[in-house]
């Protein structure tokens, strides 16, 4: 088990190889399981691309994919950066059970190089989404499909149509909160790789926020319980510690995150900005006083669970 044997598979250049051989023990320790970092690394290939959007499509992972979720189709169009995983499966007629043929997955960067750091940061976030969804990134149950991916979930109805294998999202939750902890998480990998403070150009808010929850209401061990959760797609612990406030920050992180994602797109006005921060702060003082006041319970020991 080695990241050579990764590099090897995949036939990458010096420049790819050079940035794997820093990362892969970072990651290793960060997730204290090289198990599922060598497996995430070693089933999914790095390609670097020119466009996002037409390096999925012409790796066919947007064919049944529909214009529903959190990341719309037009942000994969300027994304900088993704980890994807097209899934496929079959239907038997006489047992009437759906099952799991294969996942192919690709992290796909917009870069022709990882010199830049901004390069290697996209990366490196990717790579952080790549290695959360690994372990039993889909699920069915009956005619439902559970996806996760960290702390996201999401869940589709499936259907038999024609002869082929529908997906209908029917549910998607955890987006807001899972990339402001994976924003913390390429934070933490880059500052070990450069080996100086780094900060990342994308999901600040949302960064704000799990740095928030996990630094300033004295709860223990937040940031491993969370990376446990994410890697394993247990939630146990994390109930076990927050109860259903967790639950309401999931919620409240979801309606913040498309407002975070409109502040980083450059076609917005500087009008709609400034609009969109106006709403963030209402949010906030809305939905999240009353969260941050159970967190505080939680830190002192006296909320009930």
């Amino acid at each position: 088990m080695s990241v050579e044997d990764i590099i090897q598979t995949h036939g990458y250049n010096e420049d790819i190889a050079n940035y794997l051989r820093k990362v892969y023990p970072l990651y290793v320790e960060e997730f204290k399981n090289e198990v599922i970092v060598y497996n995430a690394l070693m089933k999914t290939p790095i390609v670097l691309c020119d466009n996002v959007y037409e390096c999925l499509k012409e790796h066919g992972h947007l064919d049944d994919r529909e214009d529903n979720e959190m990341v719309p189709l037009e942000t994969l169009k300027v994304s900088s950066g993704v980890y994807d995983c097209s899934v496929k499966l079959s239907y038997n007629e006489l047992s009437k059970e759906y099952t799991i043929v294969n996942e192919d997955r690709i992290v796909a960067i917009n870069a022709y190089s990882l010199k830049l750091d901004s390069k290697k940061s996209t990366t490196s976030h990717e790579l952080g989404h790549l290695i959360k969804a690994l372990f039993n990134e889909h699920i069915i149950k009956g005619d439902t499909l559970i996806e996760r991916s960290g702390l996201i979930t999401r869940i589709y109805q499936l259907s038999h149509e024609n002869g082929k294998v529908k997906k209908t999202l029917w549910s998607e939750t955890g987006v807001g909160l899972e990339e402001g902890l994976n924003t913390v998480l390429e934070e933490r990998i880059m500052s070990r790789l450069l080996e100086k403070g780094f900060e990342s150009l994308g999901y600040q808010t949302m960064k704000g926020l799990a740095l928030k929850v996990m630094n300033a209401y004295n709860i223990p061990d937040l940031w491993e319980i969370f990376k446990e959760a994410e890697l394993y797609h247990d939630n146990s612990r994390i109930d076990s510690v927050l109860g259903n406030v967790f639950y309401e920050l999931i919620e409240f992180a979801d309606k913040l995150y498309p407002l975070n994602v409109e502040l980083l797109n450059m076609n917005t006005s500087s009008e709609r900005q400034d609009e969109v921060k106006k709403e963030m702060i209402e949010l906030i003082n809305a939905e999240y006083a009353p969260i941050s006041e159970k967190l505080k319970s939680i830190g002192q020991g006296s909320i009930e669970m």
